[in-house]
């Protein structure tokens, strides 16, 4: 239900204020989040964890072309260089099971 009001601007603006004000508060900002089957160590103060918290994806275009790429071609390794909390890396690792997957933070 959140992710139908989270399409609405208003409300995607008031769950993010209340959202980011409570967890603050309590100091609980910080936690495990199962998006689509994965569980990400997110915290919700950051705007990209944020994002990926409340709509349960990232970056969709992105990924579709580069999912779309790869079904394509060939490969033996996805690296996702810079990843922030491993979208991709994960996101690709459950995808492409077969493949050896390496998420590096910088």
């Amino acid at each position: 239900m959140i992710e139908y009001f989270a399409k609405l601007t208003f409300f995607k603006k008031l769950i993010s204020s209340i959202g980011t004000r409570s967890l603050k508060i309590l100091g609980k900002n910080r936690g495990y989040f199962n998006i689509n089957g994965i569980y990400f160590f997110l915290d919700f103060l950051d705007p990209i964890d944020r994002q990926i918290i409340i709509n349960k994806k990232y970056e969709y275009d992105q990924v579709k072309f580069i999912e779309k790429e790869m079904k394509k071609n060939d490969f033996s390794y996805f690296l996702d260089i810079g990843s922030n909390s491993g979208y991709y890396a994960f996101y690709f690792a459950k995808k492409f099971k077969k493949h050896k997957n390496f998420g590096l933070r910088t």
